[in-house]
């Protein structure tokens, strides 16, 4: 009994009763009170430790979900930023590119202003690769254009036949005096418009032969214009060219899939409108005899 009192000398009130009823009150009372000692330890461990430290990691949580909230908003931002500077800045070159591929047509420039010309076309060209490549932007075909073979066609100065008539829907006046300035030099007639509204009323009233409309415009765009153009059994049939600075192939198949003949990305190059001008119009080329040294 002497190693029973021992361990209740932490309760001095149990040494005044026998030996038989210490026994008999030490044991299921140790059993119990080291039973509430432990679920006791444990609420105070909860409490102080444990407690704090999933508060703690609830506030983490949100904070990751916060700096995840917000680094998806900072990446969706910059994608649209680039979704709209991308064409800006297309558009710009396509003027730039356009009118440096008429002036390289031009029978009149000598050979030093032959040579400036090309310059300026394959630095605006370059630019325009490098605008695809820093801007991570889906390429069209302009990364399958070789430099070399760009100009095979620029001998041609007409074409044979009757004079076929086109509209160009634009709400860029630049882009729309560039090609017009390009089509007339192959000598068709042409008309523009600044937007998809004005649009239908000049393919009423001039009766083009072909269409060659941007996508982006303000009051009636180009999509809804051709919509609404294949409406009449008149025009049902009316080759529509669909010209945009988006090289999105989604952007591509939603022009086709909502009336469009054609798809040609901006900046337009010259060879690959000849190439649909003459699949849509049946043309013969008419070529400049070259001069024989």
């Amino acid at each position: 009994m002497k190693k029973i009192s021992s361990i209740l000398t932490i309760f001095p009130l149990l040494d005044v009763l026998p030996d038989h009823f210490q026994i008999l009150i030490t044991y299921p009372a140790l059993l119990i009170l080291s039973t509430v000692l432990c679920i006791a330890l444990a609420l105070v461990y909860r409490i102080n430790i444990i407690k704090p430290l999933e508060k703690r990691l609830e506030e983490l949580t949100a904070e990751r979900s916060q700096a995840k909230l917000v680094a998806e908003a900072a990446n969706q931002a910059k994608s649209q930023l680039i979704a709209n500077l991308s064409p800006e800045l297309k558009t710009s070159l396509n003027t730039i590119l356009a009118s440096a591929q008429i002036l390289q047509r031009d029978p009149n420039l000598n050979s030093k202003q032959k040579e400036s010309v090309d310059v300026i076309y394959n630095c605006g060209f370059n630019l325009l690769l490098l605008i695809d490549e820093k801007l991570d932007i889906s390429k069209s075909k302009i990364d399958q254009i070789e430099l070399d073979a760009i100009f095979e066609n620029k001998n041609i100065i007409g074409f044979s036949g009757d004079k076929w008539k086109i509209l160009v829907v634009d709400d860029s006046s630049e882009n729309r005096l560039v090609l017009k300035n390009l089509l007339e030099l192959w000598g068709f007639t042409v008309e523009e418009a600044n937007n998809g509204q004005e649009g239908l009323e000049k393919i009423k009233a001039f009766q083009p032969d072909l269409v060659i409309t941007d996508l982006i415009m303000p009051i009636l765009d180009g999509l809804e214009m051709v919509k609404q153009l294949r409406l009449s059994p008149e025009y049902h049939d009316l080759p529509v060219i669909a010209a945009s600075g988006s090289a999105s192939n989604q952007d591509q198949k939603l022009a086709l899939e909502n009336g469009c003949s054609d798809w040609i990305p901006k900046p337009i190059q010259v060879d690959e409108l000849l190439q649909k001008l003459q699949t849509y119009l049946q043309l013969i080329w008419i070529y400049a005899e070259e001069d024989i040294v």
